[in-house]
Formats: C-alpha cells, structure tokens, sequence
C-alpha cells in the first residue's frame, strides 16, 4: 500500500515556459486539432484523440510510432 510519502517521492514535475498567450497554450493542451499537431515524441502520429475534462471525464490517445506500433494512453 501505497503512502503519501511514497506518492511524493514518486511524483514528477515538469514545468515550461512558454513564449504565447495563456489561452493558446491551453487550446494546444485541450483541443484535439491542436494536440495531435506536437503529442508525443518526434515521428509519432496522434490517429485517436479523445479527451473529456468535466469532473470525472476521461482521455484516450493513441500514439502511432513510425514502427507501426500503437502506444494507448487512457
């Protein structure tokens, strides 16, 4: 069992600064059209994109490597 020590060593936190307007870095992040254009490492396409952020809500991505292999992410 996991405990909140262990969480806080466990956690990673990446921070970036970004030379764009708030609400443009938020559209990048959120709206599909947008992510599937920079997701995932050089090379790799972003064919499923599904994401929900009401409270509760969900993501789906599928990262599609130049091998051919899908990468899920949910």
């Amino acid at each position: 069992m996991a405990t909140a020590t262990d969480t806080a060593q466990r956690t990673l936190v990446i921070e970036r600064m970004f030379d764009a307007p708030p609400k443009l870095v938020f559209n990048a992040w959120t709206r599909p059209e947008h992510l599937v254009h920079w997701f995932g490492p050089s090379g790799f396409t972003l064919p499923t994109c599904e994401q929900d952020f009401r409270i509760g809500g969900k993501y789906k991505f599928c990262m599609h490597a130049p091998s051919g292999r899908d990468h899920w992410v949910w």
